[in-house]
């Protein structure tokens, strides 16, 4: 049982708890919880924090009840967010001067415990025929992480995505938000906690191919990079509004290779190396990685002028060089060339390796 928390934990949450919005309540339980956390034994379950946290315990879910029924009061993501703008304050340099960062956004499914028995949740397979259990559902969790040009890694608050027939217990039933207004929103909190001279590159994968979105980074500032999909197709000349019925992929598969210009990434060598992490412990992984690239400016049905690149990924082996797999890379910012949109999005996958 934890009857006084330590001074060196109490000044701890005491950076996280300086904002207004924090209720009383955050600041009352954060430092019991914290403390819990560090001196439960063992396991740190819910069931050994409680034993800890309060003096009569009634329920081993007594810690997540309290959230659950008091949500408002414990708003993690305000102080998260707090947490995110000191970080940023501290890698900023003292005189402004024009920056590029890197953000990557993906999302992840969760099926533990009673989301897997909401229904309309999301599914990741169709159940059987007299297949014993429930089909596994899920909520969607919305993250970003933002890097620095020094490779500070800062995660942003996470986003839930509840699934279409959800109700939260007690509350009237809201507006949904989808997944890609949730990046919307991602973007502009963010928005809020930079100066103007920094200037925000945004990589995700096809999910995000959204005018919606596409519109919101341009009005923001930001840059967004993502792969087409592959029905995505060409704005009809005289109308933008109107397809054309010319696909971006089908496009590209006719472009003959002599016409692409050669980009070959060396690890840690890459002009965007501070934004990268390798793993040491992985010494098979490739060294270079050798790509193809070509940029065009042209329409796209609903999403206005965007830069195209189309970009062969090549293996090489002992019959030579050769273009195994196409991607067609949108950017929001026409005027970066090929090159750079590619080692961009190449960013993607080695910002979070560990």
């Amino acid at each position: 049982m934890i009857l006084q928390c330590s001074n060196t934990i109490v000044q701890y949450c005491s950076v996280f708890l300086s904002s207004s919005f924090i209720s009383q309540r955050f600041r009352d339980y954060l430092p019991q919880i914290i403390s819990a956390i560090i001196m439960a034994p063992h396991k740190r379950s819910q069931k050994s924090m409680a034993d800890f946290v309060f003096e009569d315990r009634v329920h081993k879910s007594t810690i997540s009840r309290l959230f659950r029924s008091k949500a408002k009061d414990f708003a993690s993501r305000d102080m998260h967010k707090t947490a995110v703008k000191s970080a940023i304050d501290r890698v900023l340099p003292d005189e402004p001067q024009p920056l590029t960062w890197l953000l990557s956004l993906d999302a992840t499914g969760t099926k533990r415990g009673a989301y897997t028995r909401i229904s309309g949740a999301n599914q990741y397979r169709v159940k059987q025929t007299n297949a014993k259990g429930r089909s596994t559902k899920s909520f969607i969790w919305l993250m970003g992480l933002l890097v620095t040009d020094k490779g500070v890694r800062i995660p942003l608050p996470r986003y839930i995505c509840f699934p279409k027939n959800y109700q939260k217990p007690g509350r009237p039933r809201k507006k949904r938000l989808t997944q890609l207004d949730l990046a919307r929103l991602m973007l502009k909190e963010l928005k809020k906690l930079i100066p103007e001279w920094v200037r925000i590159i945004v990589v995700g994968d096809a999910y995000y191919d959204c005018n919606k979105l596409i519109e919101a980074a341009r009005k923001l500032g930001f840059v967004l990079i993502i792969p087409a999909d592959g029905k995505r197709c060409f704005a009809d000349e005289q109308n933008g509004a109107v397809s054309s019925k010319k696909r971006l992929t089908a496009r590209g598969n006719r472009l003959q290779l002599k016409t692409f210009d050669e980009l070959i990434l060396v690890r840690g060598k890459e002009r965007t190396a501070p934004y990268r992490r390798y793993s040491a412990k992985r010494p098979s992984q490739k060294v270079n990685r050798h790509y193809l690239v070509r940029h065009e400016e042209r329409a796209v049905t609903r999403l206005g002028e965007v830069g195209i690149v189309y970009s062969w990924k090549c293996q090489t082996s002992s019959k030579g060089t050769e273009a195994k797999k196409l991607k067609v890379l949108m950017c929001s910012d026409p005027t970066m060339s090929g090159s750079e949109v590619a080692e961009w999005y190449d960013c993607r996958w080695t910002t979070t390796e560990i």
